[in-house]
């Protein structure tokens, strides 16, 4: 099983959020050992409840996984915005950064705390804005990386 918090990809000529979600739980399915059609049911049902398009082009849906044992965050980051994929300001979504969690979880499940420091994060336009600018995942990953650290300083 991996036991890394941050997966990331770039994915390439996906037009509609429907072919992302899918990319977004193939990606995932690939790399933690589960079942895709599940992820992508688990996204879908999440997204159902409410879009998860937040702000300048950057969404954060989530996957909760049966037989996961800790959290972990998957940055994508797609070549170009997804045309039916709008966040709360009507831009685009070209950026995901999914939840990943366990079916069931509780606060000390682990890296469960990660998740909810870069959550907060993601409530300050600053990050956000710096976030818009990276191309790539690895820029998206750097990015966040170095507001952790500032944030624990």
């Amino acid at each position: 099983m991996v036991n890394k918090f941050f997966l990331n990809k770039d994915i390439c000529n996906v037009t509609t959020k429907n072919m992302a979600l899918k990319e977004i739980a193939l990606f995932l399915s690939e790399k933690l050992k589960a079942d895709s059609g599940f992820v992508f049911d688990s996204i879908i049902k999440r997204e159902l409840v409410n879009s998860t398009g937040l702000e300048k082009g950057i969404a954060v849906p989530h996957a909760f996984i049966p037989d996961l044992r800790e959290a972990h965050m998957a940055i994508l980051s797609f070549d170009n915005p997804i045309c039916d994929w709008t966040c709360v300001d009507y831009s685009l979504v070209d950026k995901a950064l999914c939840l990943v969690l366990p079916e069931t979880y509780t606060k000390k499940t682990p890296n469960v705390k990660r998740l909810t420091q870069i959550f907060q994060l993601l409530s300050n336009e600053q990050v956000l804005t710096n976030l818009q600018l990276g191309q790539t995942s690895q820029d998206i990953l750097e990015i966040l990386n170095k507001q952790i650290s500032g944030k624990e300083d």
